[in-house]
């Protein structure tokens, strides 16, 4: 039985992927300036602050995505190659 997922799902799989992935790499290669980093920008502009920039950059590039794959793929459909 074949079992076929939305691309809604298929994103959200790649994303989990990329993540599992991703992040050890880059607290392997980065983990001191990250940590530097993040202490240097609370202190700057407090916990609080960077914490829900840090939500709200996340949340804008999830419904960027949502948006340019509804509209890529409504665009495509509406293209109708000529016969």
């Amino acid at each position: 039985m074949t079992k076929t997922l939305a691309s809604t799902s298929v994103y959200a799989y790649t994303t989990l992927i990329s993540v599992v992935i991703c992040v050890p790499l880059a607290l392997i290669f980065e983990g001191g300036a990250l940590v530097e980093g993040s202490k240097a920008a609370i202190a700057k502009v407090g916990a609080s602050r960077f914490w829900m920039d840090l939500v709200g950059v996340g949340l804008l590039y999830h419904l960027y995505n949502q948006v340019r794959g509804r509209v890529g793929r409504q665009g495509l459909q509406m293209i109708r190659p000529p016969v």
